[in-house]
């Protein structure tokens, strides 16, 4: 447990430990640590806590969207559960507006569910997959081929324990599953942008989602996730090997500027650099 706070400001520990104390007011808590973030478990999970070093990232479940400038991330994972990102610095954001929003996601945990929606215990991709019912990975397979096919060069990795791709460190998609769909998360920019090509599926905040029983239309998800990578990194999507020469003639980076010195310059001692002629 100790190893997630060790590079993290001492005002963070403390505000893990008053939100311990809050859900601990409530009822029964146990800290169950991942590699990567502290799960607070109930009969379920009802709190995700990564640590940062300047802050926590709190993830709490609800049965609607939180309308709150403090919920800097909010995903829908189906008709009535959310999953909300709260920042908390220190002890005096756990407030009380903050503790009935980790009564309420406590209240959501209090029976375990007989079929499991959402993997867990997962460190890679392939692990998550692996725990999917047979459909569902199809499915995820062909997302995870033509978000790659859209990114090339992009790295795949977890965040929020969900499958994601990250260009740097700047993540630009998710994808996951739900009871009866699977998911593209390419942020709320993207979605607006393409809001006339996503009228035939179902859609929220920063989340386009895929019926199993429908092929995947790939090259919408080619767009989506090129349009989300513009609006989270910026610029064009850089292809796997391309030199930077290559890159700078389509625009994707600037091109090197090369320097000359016109005939007769001073140099930096002040005297005229001139050609010796050979005799």
């Amino acid at each position: 447990m100790n190893d997630h706070f060790e590079k993290a400001a001492p005002s963070v520990r403390a505000a893990y430990d008053a939100i311990l104390k809050t859900a601990r007011l409530l009822g029964p808590v146990r800290e169950d640590p991942k590699k990567t973030s502290i799960h607070l478990m109930r009969a379920t999970a009802f709190a995700g806590v990564t640590v940062r070093r300047e802050a926590l990232i709190l993830t709490l479940k609800s049965n609607e969207p939180i309308e709150s400038e403090r919920v800097h991330r909010a995903e829908q994972l189906s008709a009535k559960r959310w999953y909300n990102e709260i920042r908390v610095a220190s002890p005096r954001d756990v407030d009380a507006e903050l503790r009935e929003w980790i009564a309420a996601s406590y209240a959501m945990s209090d029976k375990p569910r007989t079929a499991r929606a959402m993997p867990s215990g997962h460190t890679t991709i392939d692990e998550y997959l692996a725990q999917l019912e047979p459909a569902k990975r199809k499915a995820l397979e062909s997302l995870r081929r033509a978000i790659r096919e859209a990114a090339p060069g992009a790295e795949e990795c977890l965040s929020y324990q969900m499958p994601a791709f990250r260009m740097g460190d700047k993540v630009f998609a998710w994808m996951g599953v739900g009871a009866n769909h699977y998911a593209l998360y390419p942020g709320a920019a993207a979605i607006r942008q393409l809001k006339d090509a996503l009228k035939s599926y179902e859609t929220s905040k920063g989340t386009v989602r895929f019926a199993l029983d429908r092929p995947l239309p790939a090259t919408l998800v080619h767009r989506l996730v090129k349009a989300g990578i513009a609006d989270k990194i910026g610029g064009r999507v850089p292809a796997r090997g391309k030199t930077r020469a290559a890159r700078a003639k389509s625009g994707a980076v600037p091109a090197k500027r090369k320097t000359t010195r016109a005939k007769g310059a001073k140099t930096a001692s002040g005297r005229r650099k001139t050609r010796s002629r050979k005799p």
